[in-house]
């Protein structure tokens, strides 16, 4: 059965997520809401009625204020985006645009391309309520293994290994990819690749920042909900 999304629980995570970006005193003035009720509501000591937790999002996207946040964040680390991976504002956001881009409906799991994509990845497992798994060269002994593939890397111009338990890959589920930065192309290919032998569909696939050839190429391979938040 699809989730369905609490509008009034939702709210509270969006404003928790803002405040990080923004002061009370800021998001009073953008949002039209008194500062001292967004305290009560980022603090749960209340919870604003369903109405006004409409309009509060509505104007969250009105103003693209998660955008925004993303792309100030962005700026403020340059070249090193998997910085943005170690900061809590910043893993809450991103958790929020892939829930947006993959949807609601039930997800088994969500994974990791990267080690480095692992906090990005149980943020918005725990947000969708599937498990968290990933993709990593190194493995230790589980019971009932792992997904194994061989692939050569154009970018890297060598033949790579990688794994996925098996424990945290449900035959027949439904699957979402996680990245910081994507940058070998042929990784998410082997993924996709051991993820749809275990029968899975592959919803999407959600990054920091890719270049837009990538994301298409990502799309060719049956991946139909792709996003990156900065485009190269």
């Amino acid at each position: 059965m699809p989730r369905e999304r609490n509008v009034r629980s939702y709210v509270l995570r969006v404003l928790d997520t803002l405040n990080y970006f923004y002061s009370f005193r800021d998001l009073e003035k953008l949002l039209g809401v008194p500062f001292q009720s967004l305290w009560r509501y980022v603090n749960l000591l209340s919870i604003p009625e369903e109405r006004t937790a409409e309009r509060i999002l509505e104007r969250v996207k009105k103003l693209n204020l998660i955008e925004t946040a993303a792309r100030e964040a962005l700026e403020e680390v340059g070249d090193e985006i998997w910085r943005l991976a170690r900061t809590p504002g910043f893993i809450q956001l991103f958790s929020i645009v892939a829930e947006e881009v993959i949807g609601v409906e039930k997800l088994n799991t969500v994974v990791a391309v990267t080690e480095e994509a692992l906090s990005l990845a149980t943020a918005t497992a725990m947000e969708l309520e599937a498990e968290v798994c990933y993709a990593s060269e190194r493995v230790r002994l589980e019971k009932r293994g792992f997904l194994t593939a061989q692939y050569r890397s154009r970018r890297y111009n060598e033949l790579r290994f990688l794994a996925i338990p098996r424990s945290c890959v449900r035959d027949g589920g439904r699957s979402a990819l996680i990245d910081t930065v994507l940058e070998d192309i042929d990784r998410i290919s082997a993924i996709v690749t051991l993820l749809k032998r275990a029968r899975n569909e592959v919803l999407g696939y959600v990054a920091i920042a890719a270049r837009k050839e990538d994301l298409e190429l990502v799309r060719s391979m049956g991946v139909e909900r792709v996003r990156a938040v900065k485009l190269l």
